[in-house]
């Protein structure tokens, strides 16, 4: 039986409800047929799915509804990895089918993908990629054949954005980089289609688990054509060196925050560093004693084991969707870009820019609002709008006139449109009155696939007002909507903060395998398996921060020493190689480990509850025990998890 038989043989069987096995052979062929079972041979398994009655072939997109439910308990073979967006798999494995079938049509597929379902609904991720290359090889395929359609299934198999780009990195490097390889052909003609697909809201589509694989496909195309030369890498550094006695240039360089950089000081102000470390409830007093690469690999041990104990705590169905956040921000990112003609490194900069000390929910809606008042007072109905009386009412109740710096822009302003304002703190300042002006301050929860949902609601059933944040924030993702998608202009408005431009390499890329990851204060809060706010010490000490005099807690013992010449802040460096580290344990992506945690310890410490002192203390106090070796790590894991009340399910989820 040639392969298009075999095929043929599965979809048959498929369409009449019978399942489907693969059989080994004495000689380690591998061939599918019916599953028999019972004394008399009848067929008594329960079929993969309810097939529709005979009829012509149904679409793709059919298909893709009918089989996601069956798909629901995916459990990956050795060479699938983590499943994640399920509806990916269908995807992909096309693009391995007609890389190796280039002329066959779509009822031949949809009998592969049955075959290929079977085996990992029965648990053979491998099994399944033997299975169609033995099938392949019994057909009479050439070894050149059999290497294409290798190369199909292995980055197929390694479904998601980030898996995907990562499997063509490590294993598609020879034939990707050549040019010539007909998987990456598929991938980069699936990632423009999706792209396209993106730009025309009609032809978008939701699978049947609510995620959207478009702007997962879509970076994983490009991330094929980046190994090709054929898409420029506008990621940016992680750090930022400004001293002029900087070697580094992060503009011709992507350079990475680690430990490595972190430690890149003077001796005495890391030992200053780890001194205020060895404090912390959660460390050794004797920290401080240890060499500095000793000390770092203590405290980075302590936030991975934190980090494993949420992950673990996570059900497998809210962290396949929690993962997918940062792709969900592209996909906001990308759809803004495409509305409104822009490129995607503008906005993602300028939802970047808007991010410090703001949950995504407001960051993305004040980005939003940032775009559509530019685009509105620029080219839309509002052009040549001059500031109006009621806007100059709600200037005059935002700002102070007594204030010397908010009377020099309001008075620049006054009588003005957008168009005639020229330095950023004016646009920004228009920007943000015009705003509060005309528009309705509530704003939605926002799902990790990049889909809105209901507006967020106050604890009294109210909605919450978005709130802005300085002006100087406005102004970088004014300049950054302004920019052109300049990379240097970018890496500029992105500023020296760490957390600001893995932030933007996230959004802006899910796919890179360069090890970014947003450590914001939920981050940290992760990390040490404790309610910390935005101006706890720990905090601050990631951030290489200090907070106002009045705002600092009880342990405040001074900040981090910062380094211009590196561009580190902090020990932001650690806390991302603990993320990179927990990551690899895991199998998945640094940025997708950070989403999962950092949803978890918003439902373990909600925010309500990080004003109750009693509650706070009583935490800090299950780790003092920990360092007073009168717990073990476990144990105080556990008991902050009992007295927290368990994680709460996220806003997003029914």
């Amino acid at each position: 039986m040639n392969l298009e038989q075999q095929i043929a043989s599965i979809y048959n069987a498929a369409e009449l409800g019978q399942p489907v096995q693969s059989v080994q052979d004495a000689n380690g062929n591998v061939t599918v047929e019916p599953v028999r079972m019972g004394a008399t041979g009848m067929d008594l398994q329960i079929p993969l799915r309810n097939m529709p009655p005979k009829r012509e072939a149904q679409s793709l997109e059919q298909t893709k509804k009918d089989f996601l439910p069956s798909l629901t308990g995916l459990a990956g073979g050795t060479a699938v990895g983590t499943a994640e967006g399920l509806d990916l798999v269908i995807g992909l494995f096309e693009g391995a089918y007609k890389a190796a079938f280039p002329d066959a049509d779509q009822t031949r597929f949809q009998g592969f993908l049955d075959g290929v379902v079977n085996q990992f609904e029965t648990g053979y991720g491998e099994g399944a990629r033997q299975m169609l290359l033995n099938m392949g090889e019994k057909a009479g395929y050439d070894e050149e054949q059999l290497s294409v359609m290798d190369e199909a299934i292995t980055v197929g198999s390694f479904f998601g954005a980030g898996g995907v780009a990562k499997a063509v990195v490590q294993k598609g490097v020879p034939l990707v980089r050549a040019g010539a390889s007909k998987a990456g052909d598929v991938i980069e003609g699936a990632g423009d289609a999706a792209k396209a697909r993106m730009a025309d809201a009609d032809n978008s589509f939701t699978a049947g688990m609510g995620v959207d694989p478009d702007p997962a496909i879509a970076a994983a195309g490009d991330a094929v054509k980046a190994m090709r030369g054929g898409v420029e890498d506008k990621t940016i550094s992680q750090r930022l060196p400004t001293a002029v006695a900087a070697t580094e240039d992060p503009i011709a360089t992507k350079l990475v925050t680690d430990t490595v950089t972190t430690l890149q000081q003077p001796e005495a102000k890391i030992k200053a560093n780890f001194e205020k470390i060895s404090q912390y409830p959660n460390m050794p007093d004797n920290l401080v004693d240890m060499p500095p690469e000793q000390a770092a690999s203590t405290l980075k041990e302590h936030i991975v084991s934190n980090l494993l104990f949420l992950h673990g705590r996570v059900p497998e169905a809210t962290r396949q969707r929690s993962k997918q956040w940062y792709v969900g921000a592209n996909k906001i990112s990308q759809d803004y870009a495409d509305k409104y003609n822009l490129p995607l490194e503008s906005v993602s900069g300028a939802m970047a820019a808007l991010s410090p000390q703001k949950d995504w929910y407001q960051n993305a809606d004040l980005g939003r609002r940032v775009i559509e008042t530019i685009q509105s007072v620029t080219k839309g109905n509002e052009r040549g709008m001059t500031m109006s009386g009621e806007m100059r009412v709600m200037m005059n109740k935002k700002f102070k006139a007594n204030k010397p710096k908010d009377k020099v822009i309001m008075d620049a302003i006054d009588g003005k449109t957008y168009e005639q304002l020229e330095l950023p703190a004016e646009k920004a300042m228009w920007l943000r009155v015009y705003d509060e002006t005309y528009n309705d301050r509530s704003f939605p929860i926002v799902n990790p696939e990049g889909t809105f949902g209901d507006t967020v609601k106050t604890g009294k059933g109210v909605n919450r007002m978005v709130a802005w944040g300085s002006l100087s924030e406005i102004a970088k993702a004014i300049n950054a909507i302004e920019s052109g998608g300049d990379l240097k202009i970018i890496s500029d408005q992105m500023g020296g903060q760490n957390k600001v431009r893995n932030f933007y390499n996230n959004i802006y890329n899910p796919a890179s395998t360069n090890g970014d990851v947003t450590i914001d204060t939920h981050a940290v809060a992760a990390g040490m398996l404790r309610p910390l706010a935005g101006d706890a010490t720990e905090v601050h000490h990631n951030f290489g921060s200090a907070p106002d005099v009045k705002k600092r807690d009880a342990r405040w013992n001074g900040g981090m020493s910062n380094s211009s010449i590196t561009g580190t802040k902090g020990i932001y460096g650690i806390y991302a190689d603990a993320y990179r580290e927990a990551a690899q344990q895991r199998g998945v992506l640094p940025r997708e480990m950070q989403s999962i945690t950092w949803e978890a310890v918003r439902g373990l410490f909600p925010d309500t509850m990080k004003r109750d002192k009693k509650y706070v203390d009583d935490i800090t106090n299950i780790w003092y025990e920990y360092k007073k070796g009168n717990k073990t790590l476990e144990e105080a894991q556990n008991a902050t998890e009992q007295r927290a009340g368990g994680i709460d399910k996220p806003t997003w989820e029914d």
